[in-house]
């Protein structure tokens, strides 16, 4: 495989050379990770991959079998396999993982070893810095010591939730109008990172009561939360980007739009996105070639049908009346 493809561009790997699979694997999964692969004849590994923006998928299918080392990372990759087998050791004890499985492969502080068995996997891998922007931990100073504590989902019901986010953003990696999208993207590499954290348990999230982090701020701060929103609804900004614009903590904010706008700025974020995408359906004239996916799209919204369905409810029409008007 030569160079990246670009986004959403899926690049392929077949190779027979035990060496460039090692080599490959550590360059996908980070530098961390350090494999060695089992003599067999004919094809070692085969791998395409897709990225975009922060998020970048594999699948993965490895024929020998192959033993491994994972030693922490700056990056987070979850895996979901599709067939073959793992064997982990990690803190004493020994997990074994087959199709339909889920587990954490890469996480900042996690170390594991184990071996697979004519594997086929599929990937997804965030920055770990995406992490703590997403747990309202982003830093002023320093940087936020995290880890994961296991790579095993704290239930099954999790495991199946994580499941569900993978094939979410799989459909969106081979959706063009998304891919190319940075808000789209954006807000889909936050929702992964969010269910991670509540899918794998870690040090980052707190599951005690949201403290205000500071008395109550007073409604002038919330209306220039509000209007930094307004200011930057075009751009792929995160709870941390509207906290900092007013010098308070994202719990702090949260707690505000809360108590003064009964809702979140996240909310409020995606209504003023819907009322721009309404805008320029309105504007926009049937014969000017633009669709309502394109618009859609160009403001956050990945999934036409869910972008139908509030913008009916908002404004009691179709996106699509609404561009033929």
């Amino acid at each position: 495989m030569s160079g990246v493809a670009p986004a959403g561009k899926p690049s392929r790997l077949v190779t027979a050379d035990r060496e460039r699979a090692r080599e490959f694997v550590g360059q996908v999964y980070g530098s961390g990770v350090r494999v060695s692969c089992a003599p067999v004849a004919g094809t070692v590994a085969s791998l395409i991959r897709i990225e975009a923006g922060p998020v970048t998928f594999t699948d993965l299918t490895l024929r020998p079998e192959v033993t491994y080392t994972v030693d922490g990372g700056d990056t987070v990759v979850a895996l979901t396999l599709l067939g073959g087998s793992i064997e982990s050791k990690h803190g004493g004890r020994t997990g074994r993982y087959v199709r339909g499985d889920a587990l954490l492969a890469v996480g900042p502080a996690l170390h594991h070893r184990g071996r697979t068995r004519r594997l086929r996997v599929q990937a997804l891998r965030l920055p770990a810095a995406l992490f703590t922007d997403v747990a309202g931990a982003a830093p002023e100073g320093g940087p936020v010591r995290w880890s994961f504590l296991s790579h095993d989902p704290v239930s099954p019901r999790a495991a199946h939730h994580w499941r569900q986010a993978h094939t979410y953003a799989v459909g969106l990696l081979h959706m063009p109008t998304a891919v190319t999208s940075p808000l789209v993207m954006g807000h889909a590499s936050r929702l992964l990172a969010a269910t991670a954290l509540a899918v794998f348990p870690n040090t980052l999230t707190d599951s005690g009561p949201a403290p205000a982090g500071r008395p109550g701020p007073v409604p002038h701060l919330v209306r220039r939360a509000a209007q930094y929103i307004e200011d930057n609804a075009h751009r792929d900004i995160t709870l941390a980007d509207i906290a900092a614009s007013v010098r308070l903590t994202p719990r702090a904010v949260q707690y505000a739009f809360r108590r003064h706008l009964d809702t979140t700025p996240m909310t409020h974020l995606r209504r003023v996105r819907l009322d721009r995408a309404h805008a320029e359906l309105t504007a926009t004239g049937p014969y000017s070639g633009a669709t309502v996916a394109d618009i859609a799209a160009r403001w956050g919204f990945a999934n036409p049908g869910r972008f139908a369905a509030l913008h009916r409810r908002a404004y009691g029409t179709n996106p699509r009346s609404t561009l033929d008007d």
